[in-house]
């Protein structure tokens, strides 16, 4: 069975390593990016809506021509989702396999094996790093949950699933509202899955006994600083002084609940408004760079690259 092995160390890169194992083109689209291989292995269609660094939903059409395997070491803090539909002359199955993975920050095995078996498929898969999920609610409870893939065994929170999955797929608003519906969608699968994660509670490793309540509330702290004033040029020194807590603390605290550096954050934040005034204010590259404290443009544009896989200019023209 022909392998393909790599580190990820975010959730772009997966997507351009099944690129790669699949020789597909990247294209594109007014509602998200969009690639269609047929190479000796399989038969790839693949719709993928961004709607933020770190959140991101794709629906994929796959017919695997022989079996393979592709492996990789996610080196990011995030909640994933996946329900895989086998097809039969063009139906879907009514049981499709739903998987709920976490990669927290307790120095568990991050090795993922994902093996494509001859056949068709139509797969959701939804994945939102744990930077991200602080948006939209208190994280703290999934602080040191173990790498693990979780099985949903509520009947009710399975019937929900699945309704919201079927939904997806077979009903949405065209145009402009194409992404605003998947969006509000995904949001929708997130809150069914926290529960689930939430129960978990039981399995905080002890990696995390360093911080305490007012430690991981700091961190918390100093990661709203950074939603909210990504424009300014302060210091990790800075910050922590800002939400007092020990600079040491603050970094190794803040990888361990959001896993990811405060450098990253910084910079992850800063592609995240870029995104939403080049798509949704058509501001210009020049102006966009300067809002997210960016003199200069060129390193800009190549962190931009980076997130999205195209440039600014690139994602300016096609929206």
């Amino acid at each position: 069975m022909p392998r393909n092995a790599a580190v990820i160390s975010n959730c772009t890169d997966f997507y351009n390593l099944l690129r790669i194992q699949s020789q597909a083109t990247c294209i594109p689209i007014e509602s998200g990016q969009s690639f269609y291989s047929d190479d000796e292995n399989a038969l790839l269609d693949l719709h993928r809506f961004i709607f933020a660094p770190g959140f991101e939903l794709s629906i994929n059409q796959y017919t695997v021509k022989r079996d393979f395997s592709l492996e990789c070491e996610p080196q990011y803090n995030a909640v994933e989702f996946q329900a895989v539909f086998s097809l039969a002359d063009g139906e879907l199955n009514k049981a499709p396999n739903i998987f709920v993975r976490l990669y927290g920050s307790d120095g568990t095995s991050r090795n993922c094996t994902l093996n494509y078996k001859n056949g068709k498929y139509l797969v959701v898969e939804m994945i939102v790093l744990l930077q991200h999920l602080s948006c939209y609610m208190d994280i703290s409870f999934l602080t040191g949950l173990c790498c693990a893939e979780y099985q949903i065994t509520d009947s009710s929170a399975l019937t929900s699933l699945l309704t919201i999955v079927h939904h997806m797929i077979n009903s949405y608003q065209s145009g402009n509202m194409l992404k605003l519906f998947y969006q509000a969608k995904s949001l929708e699968l997130l809150s069914i899955i926290t529960p689930v994660l939430a129960e978990k509670r039981g399995l905080i490793c002890s990696s995390c006994n360093g911080l305490c309540k007012e430690d991981i509330h700091a961190i918390m702290q100093a990661n709203k600083i950074i939603e909210e004033r990504y424009s300014e040029p302060f210091s990790v020194k800075q910050l922590a002084a800002m939400v007092y807590i020990n600079m040491d603390k603050l970094k190794t605290g803040y990888k361990e609940v959001y896993g990811t550096t405060v450098h990253e954050a910084v910079i992850a934040r800063k592609m995240e408004i870029a995104y939403q005034l080049i798509t949704n204010k058509h501001t210009s590259v020049k102006d966009v760079s300067l809002s997210v404290g960016y003199s200069n443009q060129g390193h800009f544009i190549d962190l931009f690259r980076r997130y999205y896989g195209v440039t600014p200019g690139e994602l300016l023209r096609t929206s």
